[in-house]
C-alpha cells in the first residue's frame, strides 16, 4: 500500500493484495474401518481439494472541498477464483468485478449539523466455468452468464445541540452481497453439485435512528439506537422445487426475514490513562417461514441479549492492558447447522461469559520506531461454551512484537 499527500487538501492510496488459499481432504484406506475389517471395501486412495484465491487492487482519493465538505472518490478491482475436486470432478471458475465508491460528507453550522451521502456500484464479468466431467455436470447447458450490476445508497444526518450536548442521528440504507463462486458451481460428496449459477445476490435494507449524550466535557457519553434490517432476498442451503439443474439439494434464492432491536451504550474517559465503555442489545431476529434445520422462524444461533464491558488502564507510559468481557443469553441451534436441508434435532445452547485481556509493553520509544511487545489471553475465565454448535476454544495464549517506524 502506498500514501501520497498530494497535496493539503488530496490525498491518495493505491495498494495491491492477494490470498490464496489451499485445503485438501486425503483420504486412504482407512477411511472406513469398520468395512475394511469385515472385507466389504478396500478404499483406493481419494483427494478432495478446495483452492480459492483473490487479487484486489484499489485507489482512493480523499479531497477537502472548502473547510466544511469532505469527498471520498474510491475505484476497485477484484478477481476471485475457485479451484475444486471433490469425488473425482473438478471445477474451474472465476469472477472480476469494477467497483465504483462515492461518498461526501459534508459539514454546517459550524460543524453541529452533518450531512453524508454515499453511493457504490459494482460491474462483474463471470467467466465460463470449465468442468473434467463436461458432459455429466448439470451446467453444461449454462453458458455466459450475464451477472446483473448491484447499487448501494446510503445516507446518514446528525445533528449536535451544542448547548445540552445532545446529538440526534438518522441513516438508512442499502446493500448487496454478489454470489460466491462455490455458491454458483461448488460440488459436494457422493458426486453431487450444491452451485446455482443462477443465483440473484442478497438484498438488504436498513435503517437506524438515536441520539448521543455528551457530558462533563465530552468525558462521558450515552448512546441509544433503534434499528430495523429487512433482507429482501437471501442466499440459503436447501431443497429446490423444480431446480432446473436436477439437485436433490444446493443453495437457492429465499426470502429473507426481519431483525429489529435497541442497542444502549456508555463511554467513560475520567482521565488519559483510564477508559470505561460497555453496551447492551437486544434483538429480534424473524424469518417468513420455519427453516428446514430447525423448524422454527427465530434465526438460529441468534442471542436475544448481548452485553459488553470493556476496561483500558494505563499504569505507565509504557504499559496498556485491556480488559473485554462479553456475555450472550441463550439460544438455539440445530444438530447439523442452520444450513442443514433437513430437519433436525434443534438444541438450547446455554448463554455464556467471555472475558479477554489483552496487555502491550513498549519496549523501543525511538525517533522513527517503536517496537510493542503484544499478549493476548482468549477465554481468559476458561469458559466451556459453544459457537454455531460447535465447542470454542478455551484458554488461548498469544503472544508477539509489534514493529512501527
Amino acid at each position: 500500500r502506498l500514501d501520497h499527500q498530494v497535496a493539503r487538501t488530496w490525498q491518495q492510496s493505491l495498494a495491491y493484495q492477494s490470498l490464496r488459499t489451499r485445503r485438501r481432504y486425503d483420504d486412504g484406506p482407512a477411511l472406513s474401518p469398520v468395512a475394511a475389517s469385515l472385507g466389504i471395501v478396500d478404499q483406493p486412495m481419494t483427494r478432495r481439494s478446495y483452492d480459492g484465491g483473490l487479487d484486489d487492487v484499489f485507489w482512493r482519493n480523499t479531497v477537502e472541498l472548502g473547510g466544511s465538505d469532505t469527498l471520498h472518490l474510491a475505484l476497485g478491482w477484484d478477481r476471485t477464483a475457485l479451484g475444486q475436486t471433490e469425488f473425482g470432478q473438478t471445477t474451474q471458475a472465476s469472477q472480476k468485478s469494477l467497483t465504483l465508491q462515492l461518498n461526501n460528507h459534508a459539514r454546517f453550522l459550524d460543524g453541529r449539523l452533518q450531512l453524508q451521502v454515499a453511493g457504490q456500484a459494482q460491474y462483474y464479468r463471470l467467466d465460463n466455468p470449465r468442468f473434467s466431467d463436461s458432459t455429466g455436470n448439470p451446467y453444461g447447458s449454462v453458458s455466459h452468464l450475464n451477472v446483473p450490476a448491484t447499487y448501494n445508497g446510503d445516507v446518514a444526518l446528525a445533528y449536535l445541540f451544542s448547548r445540552s450536548g445532545t446529538k440526534l442521528r438518522l441513516h438508512a440504507g442499502n446493500g448487496f452481497r454478489s454470489p460466491s463462486l462455490y455458491e454458483r458451481f461448488g460440488s459436494g460428496g457422493s458426486g453431487s453439485y450444491y452451485g446455482n449459477p443462477l443465483l440473484r445476490a442478497e438484498h438488504a435494507e436498513f435503517a437506524d435512528g438515536g441520539l448521543d449524550q455528551y457530558l462533563f466535557e465530552n468525558k462521558l457519553q450515552f448512546s441509544a439506537t433503534v434499528f430495523y434490517t429487512h433482507l429482501r432476498t437471501i442466499i440459503d442451503f436447501g431443497i429446490p422445487s423444480a431446480d432446473p439443474f436436477g439437485r436433490f439439494f444446493g443453495y437457492l434464492n429465499i426470502q429473507g426475514g426481519n431483525a429489529r432491536g435497541v442497542e444502549l451504550s456508555f463511554t467513560a474517559r475520567p482521565n488519559p490513562h483510564f477508559d470505561l465503555s460497555g453496551s447492551y442489545t437486544h434483538t429480534n431476529s424473524d424469518q417468513p417461514a420455519p427453516s428446514p434445520s430447525a423448524g422454527m422462524v427465530r434465526v438460529p444461533g441468534l442471542s436475544d441479549h448481548q452485553l459488553t464491558l470493556g476496561i483500558r488502564v494505563q499504569p505507565w507510559r509504557r504499559l496498556d492492558i485491556n480488559w473485554q468481557t462479553y456475555a450472550v443469553s441463550s439460544h438455539e441451534f440445530p444438530l447439523f447447522g442452520s444450513s442443514f436441508p433437513f430437519s433436525s434435532g434443534t438444541y438450547r445452547f446455554p448463554g455464556y461469559v467471555r472475558a479477554d485481556l489483552t496487555a502491550t509493553y513498549l519496549l523501543l520509544d525511538a525517533e522513527r520506531t517503536k517496537l510493542r511487545l503484544v499478549t493476548r489471553v482468549d477465554n481468559l475465565l476458561n469458559r466451556k461454551y459453544y459457537n454455531g454448535g460447535f465447542l470454542a476454544p478455551q484458554a488461548t495464549v498469544r503472544s508477539g512484537l509489534r514493529l512501527e517506524w
